[in-house]
């Protein structure tokens, strides 16, 4: 922090004395500055100085490039014999490739901390092309940096990149489930004789009918002693659908001719768990019957079903189906958390 204020310092001098500013000091002040603010984790503010320090760099370039050609063009015209290349205009006292280079890696480095794993990667590898020039002056151990360093940005940009791309499927996702939230699910074209409206329909240019009541019930008649069987005498059977407990809202919906269903079910249902035959860990015979395996029973809950969700396990629970189990043990707790 002491050496930052003391380069702020260094960089307002020519401008306090009413000079220009040194591009060639002003760009190295920079390039250090983006180094102490890496060290101090102050991504932001280090990737601006090295912003900076290349900006100041291709100045500098460019000055000189803009000198040779104009010394190029009064050898042309015979007003110089021959080109100075140790004439100031076209050196470059402080800001070389050198000084670039490490402006890039410093800035790849605080870009990376800021999440911006592509620009990050572009940084290092203009490094190291630098670096690898035929008159760079990079020693083996600069270039050894710099190349392992690209690979794990390499690998740093391939995981962002994943994380945009599973960000824009999850927006896309969204979007296509927001869009049948609305829309619903389309029925087939049903030919049905004009009838009186039945009793909760909607009757115009949008018609729309009722069907909670219906489906309960029949969720209630599917539900009914529905058993499974997983080997070895152990079963698990829904023994009733709680009704008091339970929230379906189903309708249909009729527009311009096309039918669409909107649904959402929300059930309760008691289960209970017969053992294995086979799963006892008793001594004998005479074992107490509280140490011999014993059904389990409890309660399940199956919600977030609707026309704008899907069965999926371990998917977001924003477009899948969700359920929590519990059952009762010795002293009754509920127990087991919600999933998809």
């Amino acid at each position: 922090a002491g050496a930052l204020a003391f380069w702020a310092r260094a960089l307002r001098i020519d401008r306090e004395a009413g000079r220009p500013d040194d591009v060639d000091f002003a760009g190295a002040v920079y390039c250090n500055v983006a180094a102490a603010l890496l060290k101090l984790d102050r991504w932001d503010r280090a990737e601006q100085a090295a912003s900076r320090a290349i900006k100041h760099c291709d100045f500098a370039r460019a000055r000189a490039t803009e000198a040779r050609i104009r010394m190029d063009r009064l050898v042309d015209v015979g007003e110089l014999d021959e080109l100075d290349e140790s004439h100031p205009a076209l050196t470059r006292r402080l800001l070389d490739d050198a000084t670039r280079r490490k402006a890039l890696y410093r800035r790849a480095l605080a870009r990376e901390k800021c999440r911006r794993g592509l620009e990050a990667h572009q940084d290092c590898v203009e490094a190291r092309r630098l670096a690898d020039a035929v008159k760079s002056g990079a020693t083996a151990g600069e270039k050894n940096l710099l190349r392992r360093e690209q690979l794990r940005l390499g690998k740093v940009k391939a995981a962002f990149d994943e994380q945009l791309k599973q960000r824009a499927l999850r927006k896309a996702e969204e979007a296509a489930v927001a869009y049948q939230r609305a829309s619903g699910v389309t029925l087939p074209d049903k030919k049905v004789e004009a009838t009186a409206p039945t009793p909760g329909a909607s009757i115009g240019y949008l018609e729309e009918h009722d069907y909670s009541r219906w489906a309960l019930k029949r969720l209630a008649v599917l539900l009914e002693d529905v058993e499974v069987e997983l080997g070895k005498g152990a079963s698990v059977a829904v023994t009733e659908l709680l009704k008091r407990q339970s929230t379906v809202h189903a309708s249909v919906t009729k527009k311009k001719g096309k039918r669409a269903l909107y649904y959402d079910v929300d059930v309760h249902a008691t289960w209970t768990a017969e053992p294995a035959t086979s799963f006892d860990l008793s001594p004998d015979d005479s074992a107490p019957a509280r140490d011999r395996p014993r059904p389990l029973e409890g309660t399940v809950r199956l919600y977030n079903v609707s026309h704008e969700t899907r069965y999926e396990p371990g998917a977001d629970p924003t477009v899948a189906y969700m359920y929590q189990l519990g059952y009762k043990g010795l002293d009754p707790k509920w127990f087991d958390g919600a999933r998809a």
